[in-house]
């Protein structure tokens, strides 16, 4: 299979077993801004080693870790008998793969391109010392990263309480 073809059956996998999205980023209960994500799960560990390769070896695979517990006992249909497998990418790398596959993709083809075009948070140095001196927030920026995460929220299945929150971010993006 050609790199083409590998993109385009790739992108079909993404869109069945891929994650795409935008999360809150907390820190201690404190809220901290926004992060992008990009991640699939699968029990096939060398599909997802081919996945990484195809992507410039960029990323990690790890395993998941079944923990024994009551809830997990009485609950194998959901979690399976296999071991599962994650094959995840940081914001940059993200960026970067769903630039690969994005023209093919069909069912998250939104949430990628809200990833492919999240901004950076900027954040402009304050003059002066004491307690009102270091960093501040770009507002701007912070808008858009919000209206951003509610609409991939909104598209990745949130609950009804999102509906009408999420406004179109075309204009932004």
């Amino acid at each position: 299979m050609d790199k083409k073809e590998f993109a385009i059956w790739l992108a079909g996998f993404v869109d069945g077993e891929g994650s795409i999205g935008i999360a809150r980023r907390n820190i201690g209960g404190k809220y901290q801004g926004y992060r992008v994500f990009f991640c699939i799960t699968n029990t096939n560990k060398e599909i997802l080693e081919k996945i990484r390769e195809f992507a410039g070896n960029i990323g990690y695979i790890r395993q998941h870790i079944k923990k024994k517990n009551s809830l997990l006992e009485s609950n194998k249909s959901r979690f399976g008998k296999k071991e599962t497998y994650d094959f995840a990418l940081g914001k940059e790398q993200a960026k970067k793969f769903l630039k690969l596959i994005y023209p093919y993709l069909q069912v998250k083809k939104r949430q990628a391109e809200l990833v492919i075009n999240f901004p950076s948070q900027r954040h402009i140095p304050k003059t002066g010392k004491g307690k009102g001196a270091g960093r501040i927030i770009d507002w701007e920026t912070k808008k858009i990263q919000e209206k951003m995460y509610w609409e991939c929220r909104k598209l990745n299945g949130g609950t009804d309480r999102y509906k009408g929150i999420a406004k179109s971010t075309n204009e932004i993006v």
